[in-house]
This record gives structure tokens, C-alpha cells and sequence, in this order.
């Protein structure tokens, strides 16, 4: 793939020709020296760059490769301000890639180890130069006989059902996408409970074609979602091809046609599609699983599942009940505290919490500059984040090792136990009694760790509220 690369030249916004020496330097200020590294590597071949030494930083449960030294962190970014005034100062016009041959060693800079061979083309894939790598292309251009006639019906218009779409609209694939809701974008158009956002890094769960969407946030929240999701559909133009307000109830397969017959409700009553082919995109999120408590149909009050939050639900001044202290409880229960005359928050299990800073925060404008100025920048943090998160790293946290002899499963598995720990006891520890309960009893990591924002008051849904063990079944 790396001959095949596409190196075509990327045209730059304009902001850039409008900063000052000083504005420059003051955005390089936020930017990661890591993907800088390997982003001026690529683009000039600076070995100054490649030669800096690195060292090991642990941040939760990950280590990380870092620049060592505060002046080789200060090289990195002035020789980044210089390259964008020069880029400036030559009109901010189109800059080539660079060789392609120089890729593979690039994208070890950035993440501090070599790449393995075998990786080299899945990471340049992540890395989205070309957001549409791994689209597939006709032999020898669209047959037009085979695609007269030809149809093919998406169910759901959420991350998956989009990304589908925008590959058949590409290929040039006639094509209809089925969607129950009123809009796009599925589990984040369905779940609109207060607090509601993304626990993975944006970068990451943005699709290679949304590369250049503009990030809001670290870990974006719903509405946040639900934009990116409508801007994908408007970019990819498949926005008019959706049918919404359209619940698929059946799907048939007609022999004698050789043909699927897709039934669904509709606004207008019932329609049958005719397809060659169905893509079924409608995810495991987005439809509640409620449980059922006895007396319920008794219960006087309002009672709502968080992927079925109505629209103007005002909680203020009154007593509100939450099950689950799974993701979603932690994300809903602090903003359902802040307005509640009183908020009970009922568990089966504590789970792991995991400290995450800035997860509530906005980037700053800095961040963002440099995502719209700096070429290629956001391709190379794209390409950092997915690295640090990658499987393998996961892996090791909860990989039991045969030859540890302590409690947990190993010893990098509790060292993350003492961290998550030492966080509930900085939080709880004048709570002796509630520190029992919120100490699970599973190894860390052996179940979806849950994330928190760092600041005081904002980490814990138990100051101020009443947090009740309960033997129901949790939603949350």
C-alpha cells in the first residue's frame, strides 16, 4: 500500500494567512509533541526530530511513549511554528505528503516503538491520508448492466448504516436506507439523557471519512455526536436517499425473484422494499432493555429509561431515582443531582472508575486552530490516539500472567487496582462504610471501566445523594 499511497496535496483553510508570528507560537503551545514528531518527520525530514530521546510515562493504566526532556518538548514545537510561518508566508497553497517510502518510520516517531511490518498498512488506513482506504473500487470502472436493476436497502441510520451508505454511494450502488427515527444517527439521536457522551476518543470513533470534521471535545457529547452524524450524511450525500420515520418489522427472502422483501411501518403505513441486497445496521444500543420491577404498574411517578429521555423532562425540586451505576448511570446522575430536591442512586455492583482529566471539557481554541492549520496535524493525532488505545495495550491490562504471584491476575492488572483505589479513597475516604461498597470485588478492566472528569465534585455522583446497594437488575 505504500506505493499505492495517495500523495495528493491538501489544500489548507485560510485562517493561517491571517495569524501573527505570535499566534502561531501560541497554538503550537497545545500541540502533541509526539504527532508532531513523526508529522515533521514525514513532511521535512528533520532527523532533529527523529533523534530526540524518549522516556516511559504512565497515565492510568497506559504507558506511554513521551519526549524526556521539557527543551527537546520546546524544539518539537518551534520547529513546528517555524514550518507553519513558512507555510504561511508562502500563501498557505497545497503541500504534498511527502515520500512515501518515509511513512513506515514516521508513524513509529509518533508513537515512540517500531511498527511492525505486518501493521504498516493497517495503521496508515488509521492514520485516514486517504479517508477513503478502505472503500473498494470497480476493476475497470461501474459496470453499467449489472448495476441497472441492481438495489440494495441499509437498515439504520447510526454510525454503521451511514458508513455503509457513503461506500455504495461511492461505488455508485442504488441504495435505500431505512430509519425509524425522525434522524440520523442512531444510538446518539435516541439517547438523549442529561450528561449523555461518548466514553472512546472522538479521533478514534469518528469514521476514516470524517477525518476532518471539526472536534468539539476529547470525547464528544451527544448532541456533539448527533452533528458529526448529520454532517456525515450531508458530506457523503446520502442524506436523500434516507427514509425516515421507516421501522423495519420483516425481512424476506423471495426465491423465485431472488429477491429480499424488507417490510417496515412508515408515517404513511406499511411499505415493502425489493433489494438484491441488505446491509442490517441497527446496532444493540439504541432499543431499550427494560427491566421489570414489581409494584411498577402501581408507581405514581414519571419513570423513564435514559435511551428513551423525553424532550423537556423537568427533574427540579423533585425527588428522582436512578438504577444503574454502569457508564450511563455515572454520565446522567451527577446533571439529574444538580437540579433533584433529592437523588437516590440505586447499584447491584460498583464498578471500576477510572479518573479521565479534561473528559467533560471542551478543546481549547488552540487545538482546534491546529486542526484546520496545520496540515496533516489531526491525521497524526488521529493516528497517536488509536495507537495508545490499540488492542494489544488493552490486552496486557487484564492478560493473566503465570509466573505473578500476587492477588490479581498481574502485576501491571494491580497496579491499575491501586491507582483506582487510591482514587476512591481521595474521594471517599472519610467514608469508611462507602468505600466498602464502591470497591468491587472483580479485577479492574474486567468489565467496561467507566470515566469520570478529574475535578473535585464532579467524579464522584455520591456527594450530596444517597447511594443504595439494590439486588435489582441495572439498566445502567
Amino acid at each position: 500500500m505504500i506505493d499505492a499511497l495517495r500523495s495528493e496535496p491538501r489544500v489548507d483553510q485560510p485562517a493561517i494567512l491571517e495569524a501573527s508570528d505570535a499566534e502561531i507560537e501560541q497554538a503550537v503551545k497545545a500541540a502533541d509533541p509526539m504527532a508532531v514528531r513523526g508529522l515533521l518527520y514525514q513532511l521535512t525530514g528533520d532527523e532533529d526530530v527523529a533523534a530526540i530521546e524518549l522516556t516511559t510515562t504512565r497515565v492510568g493504566f497506559l504507558a506511554l511513549k513521551t519526549v524526556a526532556e521539557p527543551e527537546d518538548v520546546e524544539l518539537i514545537r518551534t520547529r513546528l511554528a517555524d514550518f507553519l510561518k513558512s507555510h504561511r508566508d508562502r500563501g498557505a497553497g497545497e503541500i504534498s505528503f511527502g515520500p512515501p517510502e518515509r511513512l513506515p518510520i514516521s508513524l513509529s516517531l509518533t508513537c515512540g516503538e517500531p511498527v511492525l511490518a505486518d501493521e504498516v498498512e493497517m495503521w496508515m488506513e488509521t492514520l485516514a491520508l486517504d479517508p477513503w482506504a478502505r472503500a473498494v473500487d470497480w476493476s475497470v470502472g461501474a459496470p453499467p448492466k449489472r448495476l441497472e436493476g441492481f438495489s440494495a436497502v441499509v437498515i439504520g441510520a447510526g454510525l454503521g448504516g451511514l458508513n455503509a451508505a457513503a461506500y455504495l454511494r461511492r461505488l455508485g450502488v442504488p441504495f435505500t436506507v431505512l430509519e425509524r427515527h425522525a434522524g440520523v444517527g442512531g444510538v446518539w439521536y435516541a439517547n438523549r439523557y442529561p450528561g449523555c457522551r461518548v466514553d472512546t476518543l472522538s479521533r478514534t470513533y469518528t469514521h476514516l471519512i470524517g477525518v476532518t470534521y471539526p472536534l468539539k471535545s476529547t470525547y464528544l457529547e451527544q448532541k456533539e455526536n448527533e452533528r458529526y452524524l448529520k454532517w456525515l450524511a450531508d458530506t457523503t450525500d446520502v442524506h436523500r436517499e434516507i427514509e425516515f420515520g421507516a421501522e423495519v418489522v420483516s425481512i424476506v427472502w423471495n426465491d423465485a425473484d431472488s429477491l429480499w422483501e424488507i417490510t417496515a411501518n412508515t408515517p404513511d403505513g406499511t411499505r415493502t422494499w425489493r433489494a438484491n441486497a441488505v446491509i442490517n445496521a441497527t446496532g444493540v444500543f439504541a432499543t431499550p432493555n427494560v427491566p421489570e420491577f414489581e409494584g411498577a404498574e402501581s408507581f405514581g411517578g414519571v419513570a423513564v429509561h435514559t435511551a428513551c429521555w423525553p424532550d423537556g423532562l423537568d427533574l427540579a425540586g423533585k425527588r428522582v431515582a436512578v438504577i444503574g451505576t454502569g457508564c450511563t448511570g455515572y454520565q446522567a446522575f451527577p446533571e439529574v443531582a444538580k437540579v433533584a430536591a433529592h437523588a437516590y442512586l440505586f447499584q447491584r455492583k460498583p464498578n471500576w472508575v477510572f479518573d479521565t482529566p479534561g473528559y467533560l471539557d471542551d478543546l481549547p481554541p488552540e487545538v482546534s486552530w491546529l486542526d484546520r492549520n496545520a496540515p496533516y496535524y489531526t491525521n497524526f493525532l488521529r493516528f497517536r490516539q488509536a495507537w495508545l488505545t490499540r488492542p494489544e495495550s488493552i490486552r496486557k491490562t487484564f492478560t493473566r500472567d503465570p509466573d505473578y504471584a500476587g492477588p490479581g491476575p498481574s502485576a501491571l492488572n494491580d497496579l491499575i487496582r491501586s491507582q483506582r483505589l487510591e482514587f476512591i479513597r481521595s474521594k471517599l475516604g472519610h467514608r469508611p462504610d462507602m468505600m466498602e461498597k464502591m470497591t468491587p470485588e472483580a479485577p479492574p478492566m474486567s468489565a467496561r471501566p467507566i470515566r469520570a472528569d478529574l475535578r473535585t465534585g464532579s467524579t464522584t455522583p455520591c456527594s450530596g445523594t444517597t447511594r443504595r446497594s439494590s439486588p435489582s437488575p441495572s439498566p445502567g
